[in-house]
């Protein structure tokens, strides 16, 4: 936490489950909870799903007790994949008034119609930093 906001913040790829992870984007499944014609990337949503409650259950929990309003999520490769996808549960859990995301090395983490969804939320202002040459992204 800082004096105005707060971070949550995914960590890095880091075990070769990760790498195998991060390199099975065709492998997705539908997430009806954001459109109809949605898919991500069935190892990330899995990922995502596990934690996804006491994530949000702890950002509740610090927002009650420092009213802070804005959150910026990040995360660096793995952790910029998880960024994305955790981006709309925050959002519309609407703990925090602002909700930015900024990741790193983020491998593509869904298809098209996620990606043109997910512009539309952040109003095309999310910042995705890529090295050129990294496999991952």
């Amino acid at each position: 936490m800082y004096p105005t906001f707060v971070v949550l913040a995914f960590r890095y790829t880091n075990t070769i489950l990760n790498v195998w992870q991060d390199i099975l984007y065709a492998n997705q499944v539908v997430d009806s909870n954001v459109c109809s014609n949605c898919k991500i990337q069935k190892a990330y949503k899995k990922m995502w799903d596990t934690i996804q409650g006491n994530v949000l259950a702890d950002l509740k929990e610090i927002r009650k007790q420092t009213n802070l309003k804005k959150i910026y999520i990040t995360g660096i490769s793995l952790g910029g994949g998880l960024s994305v996808i955790s981006y709309v549960d925050v959002l519309n859990s609407k703990i925090f008034d602002q909700v930015e995301v900024i990741n790193y090395g983020a491998p593509r983490v869904a298809n098209k119609y996620y990606a043109d969804y997910f512009d539309g939320l952040t109003q095309r202002r999310s910042k995705r930093y890529i090295v050129k040459g990294d496999p991952i992204v």
